[in-house]
């Protein structure tokens, strides 16, 4: 991009050049001198950072950018426009979603005027943009159903379909956490926010399929907080020995040294294998 000062020269900011740009889908090429800075790896970071609805503070933070670079970038892939604003979009819903299905583990037997109530901005989110999911959700009964006056109620199979769902979610969020914790079936339930309902509740198999094959025994949760440590220390440049590995981890010194085997092929993966001698 021209420097900001012939921006001036025509009355308009450098900012409103970019913007105006983007809206008419006019590529800007990256500069070479930029893209060498970066490298691609961390170039290829950033787009998916972008793509993926991070906020851009968060990401000129996370890779310290600058938000010209930012703009830089989204001018030289404009595809990353789209992207992130279905990304957002689907990420709005899923919280409106999720919102909906705690309010339901909480009172199995909530209706639609349950939500205006209790979250009346969800309400009419879901009227305006989710109305599909949010009638499949919550089905009208018929007269004389038993039961009383309600005239909605949950669906059973939409709320195990939704509650696995959600499940994977929490589970994909556990396994991003630094430093790593271990995924337990209770740890999953309270995160989603329904134990006391899950608790209680036999006929929810597709969610407890996604339980069982997710939820993590000691040694599976030892494995991969070790790996944690050894990628962890290798970026940092850290030497890499038993005792560090201990005290990153906070595993005490027998069950270190039984991975030993496991700590030695990952920082030889990790090129870290000189590190890692000098320890062992």
């Amino acid at each position: 991009m021209a420097k900001s000062g012939r921006f001036h020269r025509i009355g308009l900011s450098q900012e409103k050049i970019a913007t105006e740009a983007l809206r008419q889908k006019i590529r800007v090429r990256l500069p070479m001198q930029a893209g060498r800075r970066l490298g691609q790896e961390k170039l290829e970071s950033i787009r998916s950072d972008l793509r993926g609805g991070m906020p851009k503070e968060k990401v000129a933070t996370k890779h310290g950018v600058g938000r010209c670079t930012i703009r830089l970038i989204e001018l030289d892939s404009l595809e990353i426009q789209n992207a992130r604003k279905t990304t957002i979009a689907r990420k709005r819903r899923n919280a409106h979603r999720r919102r909906i299905l705690d309010i339901i583990a909480s009172d199995p037997n909530a209706s639609r005027d349950t939500i205006r109530k209790k979250a009346s901005g969800t309400y009419l989110f879901m009227l305006r943009h989710d109305r599909t999911w949010f009638e499949k959700t919550f089905s009208v009964r018929p007269r004389g159903w038993p039961g009383g006056p309600r005239g909605n109620r949950l669906d059973r199979g939409q709320l195990d379909s939704e509650l696995a769902q959600k499940f994977i979610h929490v589970v994909h969020e556990l396994k991003s956490t630094s430093p790593p914790v271990r995924i337990t079936k209770h740890r999953v339930v309270c995160r989603a926010g329904c134990l006391k309902y899950f608790q209680y509740s036999a006929d929810l198999p597709k969610s407890r399929v996604v339980l069982n094959e997710h939820v993590e025994t000691m040694p599976d949760y030892q494995v991969r907080k070790i790996r944690w440590a050894i990628a962890e220390m290798a970026r940092n440049g850290q030497v890499i020995t038993e005792g560090t590995v201990r005290e990153k981890t906070g595993f005490r010194p027998n069950v270190i040294h039984q991975y030993k085997q496991l700590v030695h092929e990952s920082a030889q993966q990790l090129g870290a294998g000189p590190l890692f001698a000098r320890g062992f």
